[in-house]
């Protein structure tokens, strides 16, 4: 959002899908490390918890969609939920991988 392209929707859209794939990285990087840091059944219950959570962020993150159906606003409110959401999870992770280095 730093330059004029920025400045449109998709602008927006397309610096949040920049930093939503850090975090999506951040993510996958200490969904794995947990892998190796857990007991298979840590580790089975992780899983099932994770995909779970995808499907609740991937429905809640696509109700600007359907609230603001045919708007502009849709997407960048889409877009900035799939950073937060992410970003809250790759935290979450992170400190899961902290407890279990201590």
């Amino acid at each position: 959002m730093e330059t004029d392209e920025g400045q449109s929707t998709m602008g927006m859209i397309g610096c949040q899908a920049r930093e939503l794939a850090v975090w999506d990285a951040m993510l996958n990087d200490n969904y794995l490390l947990l892998e190796d840091a857990t007991s298979a059944t840590e580790f089975q219950a992780l899983r099932d918890v994770q995909v779970k959570w995808i499907a609740y962020r991937d429905a809640k993150c696509g109700w600007p969609a359907v609230f603001f159906e045919g708007g502009t606003i849709a997407g960048p409110l889409a877009a900035a939920c799939l950073n937060d959401m992410t970003a809250r999870r790759a935290n979450e992770l992170a400190d899961y991988l902290d407890w279990t280095q201590n």
